[in-house]
């Protein structure tokens, strides 16, 4: 597996690990509040959607409104619970970085990766859903977001890789 040396060209690879885990946290942080705050008034959110869209002038039968909202409720709970999970491996990773301690490190290494399949099995279902040029578009657009998340796992492995030698040492 290709381990790296540096961090962005410059930085050492603990202190990139260390960056990286303590943006997550900040980031996820940023993101629970939104998202609990949505959930804590969602019926109002949902009242609030049906009364703009029926004002426009789109037709919203009452049966489907109860399904939209039961759906919009599991996806932000569903949403807001991968977000504490994020943190809670952030946490871990800092706390692996910090303590030289590869095990800790496996949980957010885990989580990304699945995360980073899932960004890719979702813009393979977009190529393959959309017409010729909008499929192209889709993959130029997710292009940059995918090899960002792949370095910075493989950014944070090579840190895993360092710390297990280390272990491995004493």
């Amino acid at each position: 597996m290709v381990s790296l040396r540096t961090c962005c060209l410059c930085g050492n690879i603990r202190t990139g690990t260390f960056v990286l885990g303590t943006l997550g946290i900040i980031l996820g942080g940023l993101f629970l509040a939104p998202a609990s705050e949505f959930l804590n008034h969602h019926a109002y959110y949902v009242t609030e959607y049906v009364k703009s869209e029926r004002e426009v002038g789109k037709s919203m039968d009452d049966d489907e409104i109860p399904r939209m909202a039961f759906f919009s409720r599991v996806f932000f709970t569903v949403l807001l619970s991968l977000d504490v999970i994020y943190i809670l491996s952030c946490v871990l990773l800092l706390v692996g970085v910090s303590t030289s301690r590869h095990m800790m490190m496996i949980p957010w290494l885990v989580f990304t990766f699945l995360s980073l399949v899932n960004h890719l099995t979702l813009v393979l279902a977009f190529m393959i859903s959309l017409p010729d040029y909008q499929a192209a578009v889709a993959v130029f657009a997710a292009a940059p977001i995918l090899l960002l998340m792949t370095y910075l796992w493989l950014v944070v492995y090579s840190c895993y890789q360092m710390i297990k030698k280390e272990e491995i040492r004493y």
